[in-house]
């Protein structure tokens, strides 16, 4: 029975008609107020109003039924069953108390998904203002009017709400004091939330100005529109810090834009990322077109296609949007240089159909890694070095063949190469995107290009 009950005040419907319920119990407090008793709408508001009051006390039964630990009942909805003191008319002024359920609408839209979705970052705290502010001008307007003209028509009504305007405004009246004590109470309470305003207003102009200049949106002049040779991220997880700061270090990546296209709130703050003021975020899902071409696929040069698990999913569901995204990029722009990252090998030959450049197996590699580390340790510590360069240990590079070394013997180049320049020749890459390593009685082509270790403190 619990089950069901919760069921059905979980469920969408009721907490529309919850809503509904709330709002019109809320409207009919304008003509309770402002109305004389002897008009003639007065009993069917009444009527409506304590009609009203039941409907609540029977959905909070239901709730209180379908609360597993009814501790946490009376925590949540005390505010609720303050509202329904009015049906024990003890005294007139506590028919305002229903201006708490303000508090109950802002929890039923909040669990509401089409507003969760609509109200993503930044804006769900400019609701929340909306929603304070609003609330306070109610609850001032009808408070003024039933302590200081009860039943003195819409005209005061309107009166009373500029006031309650300019006095949460100004965080002072704009004029008279009241003459009842109600009044006066009410009075204080809007001088205290425009002081709470006006310091909540100042603290999200503050943020949103602080993640702009973090972002670089405020600062840079150019627009995505505008991005050409840039460098674009698809999606986020904890190594991209590392990509980055690596791709800014190279000499061909040192002024180039970076756009990271990332469903997340924010991005971490990049401490050891050179030029921080090149990375900006899109809060966007990669997988979609429009958000590609927002960022200017068209005119990127590099995409990066990572392999993101955040918001719960699996690493199959990271894998299925990689080759998505990874071949719409392809389809938008053929001359992009595209690298993806996959958890599992199963998916490389989508992408290798698709033209993608590179693939990164990051399952097998972490597989390869881990065995090498249990078999050979001194061998795992020289690739770990290799594979994690810095300032001092650049790690491997590749330098395009020179026309003078055309059909000479790599074995010949390596002794030249290391006893001249320090570096240290493993391998060729080969335009057909075979790699050689240190191969035997090979002629270098012109479109080879050799895989170095530089020496260690050098160029």
């Amino acid at each position: 029975m619990r089950k069901r009950i919760k069921r059905l005040v979980t469920s969408n419907l009721f907490e529309g008609v919850v809503a509904l319920a709330i709002t019109l119990s809320i409207g009919l407090l304008v003509p309770e107020i402002c109305l004389p008793h002897q008009h003639p709408i007065q009993p069917a508001v009444d009527d409506a109003q304590n009609l009203l009051t039941f409907f609540f006390a029977g959905e909070l039964s239901l709730r209180f039924l379908a609360a597993r630990r009814k501790g946490r009942f009376w925590r949540e909805y005390w505010l609720d069953l303050l509202a329904l003191v009015p049906m024990l008319r003890v005294a007139r002024f506590f028919r305002l108390l229903r201006l708490l359920r303000l508090y109950r609408l802002a929890g039923v839209a909040s669990r509401n998904g089409l507003l969760q979705r609509l109200l993503l970052g930044r804006a769900s705290e400019y609701a929340l203002v909306a929603f304070f502010l609003l609330f306070c001008l109610t609850a001032g307007t009808l408070g003024l009017t039933h302590f200081e003209d009860p039943n003195a028509g819409t005209d005061k009504l309107a009166q009373n709400f500029w006031l309650s305007l300019f006095t949460v405004a100004q965080a002072e009246y704009a004029s008279q004091l009241p003459e009842s004590t109600g009044g006066k109470l009410v009075l204080l309470c809007l001088e205290l939330s425009g002081l709470t305003l006006f310091a909540v207003l100042t603290a999200t102009a503050s943020a949103f100005l602080v993640d702009k200049l973090r972002d670089g949106t405020v600062l840079q002049q150019m627009h995505l529109e505008d991005l050409e040779d840039h460098v674009m991220i698809c999606g986020w997880n904890s190594g991209l810090e590392s990509t980055i700061k690596q791709l800014q270090e190279h000499p061909n990546f040192r002024d180039r834009e970076f756009v990271v296209i990332a469903d997340r709130p924010d991005l971490p703050e990049l401490a050891e990322v050179p030029y921080r003021h090149r990375v900006r975020l899109v809060r966007e899902d990669f997988t979609r077109i429009e958000v590609l071409q927002k960022c200017n696929v068209g005119s990127a040069s590099v995409a990066l296609i990572v392999s993101d698990i955040a918001q719960g999913r699996t690493r199959q569901d990271a894998d299925a949007r990689t080759v998505m995204a990874a071949l719409t990029i392809e389809k938008l722009n053929p001359d992009v240089y595209t690298c993806a990252e996959l958890s599992n090998a199963m998916n490389e030959s989508h992408l290798r159909m698709g033209k993608v450049n590179e693939v990164v197996i990051t399952q097998d590699l972490s597989g390869h890694l881990l065995a090498r580390a249990a078999v050979s340790p001194s061998s795992w510590r020289a690739l770990h070095e290799l594979v994690q360069p810095s300032t001092s240990r650049p790690g491997f590079t590749s330098y395009p063949v020179d026309p003078s070394l055309v059909g000479r013997d790599f074995a010949q180049v390596v002794g030249e190469w290391i006893a001249g320049q320090g570096i240290l020749l493993v391998g060729v890459y080969r335009p057909t995107g075979q790699t050689l390593l240190n191969p035997r009685r090979y002629l270098l082509e012109a479109n080879d290009e050799l895989v170095g270790i530089p020496a260690e403190g050098g160029k």
